[in-house]
């Protein structure tokens, strides 16, 4: 059986959101594993709309609701309003949200939920306005 490996939108500020729509609407995280994407669901269809792609996607709160079967899922974490934010401008809302996903998309792989994760480009800078102070 293949891996459940986590998928995080990365910065809603950036090009994170929208590689990762094109990734899963072209279905190449199908190929090596069982995705689960991480974030927010505004988010993700934000960049569906930006990279002018659509696929059916559901919204669950744990991974174990996940039908395998079905379409891609998101863990809908309504952590961020993509309205909110501007792309392309340093916002630490935003960062603080990333750091915030990261640390869940951590913790989903420390509780043994997830095989592995991937995340979408971060901005540094957003992360550490954001409150979050480490290097890497």
């Amino acid at each position: 059986m293949k891996p459940i490996i986590g998928i995080f939108l990365g910065e809603a500020a950036g090009v994170g959101p929208e590689l990762i729509a094109k990734l899963v609407a072209e279905k190449m995280p199908d190929t090596c594993c069982r995705p689960v994407l991480i974030g927010d669901a505004r988010v993700l269809r934000r960049g569906m709309e930006i990279s002018h792609v659509d696929f059916p996607f559901t919204c669950v709160d744990k991974v174990d609701q996940i039908d395998w079967d079905g379409p891609v899922s998101i863990i809908d974490l309504k952590n961020l309003d993509p309205d909110t934010v501007k792309i392309g401008e340093v916002d630490p809302k935003s960062g603080k949200v990333t750091g915030d996903t990261l640390v869940y998309s951590m913790d989903l792989l420390k509780e043994h939920q997830i095989d592995g994760f991937v995340f979408g480009p971060l901005n540094k800078q957003a992360f550490k306005r954001g409150g979050y102070h480490v290097e890497d």
